[in-house]
């Protein structure tokens, strides 16, 4: 007896091959998140490792310039993780925050 094979292959079955089942888009082609994407988007690692880096990369490659944005509009923000970090980087005097809605 082969320890180790599975009755199924030596049975002369194919090796599985099976995936997760890929996201299915809506009718206008919007892809739900999973609930890991939905606490990940929330969390201070997103915050710091996905949105504060290229920001300050952002800032740092505009030089004096990152300074004079006046206005900062964060379209499509969820959870509002990126604002505060944006204010904090560009200081700018007047920011917001919007969420398109699916009509």
């Amino acid at each position: 007896m082969d320890r180790g094979v599975s009755s199924a292959r030596r049975a002369g079955a194919a090796p599985s091959t099976s995936r997760p089942p890929r996201p299915v888009a809506d009718a206008e082609g919007w892809v739900r998140d999973t609930r890991f994407g939905d606490w990940l988007v929330t969390s201070n690692m997103w915050a710091e490792h996905v949105v504060r880096a290229p920001v300050t990369d952002l800032a740092r490659l505009m030089g004096r310039a990152a300074t004079a944005c006046p206005t900062i509009v964060d379209v499509g923000c969820g959870g509002g993780k990126a604002l505060p970090i944006l204010e904090e980087v560009f200081a700018p005097t007047c920011s917001s925050g919007s969420i398109p809605i699916r009509r």
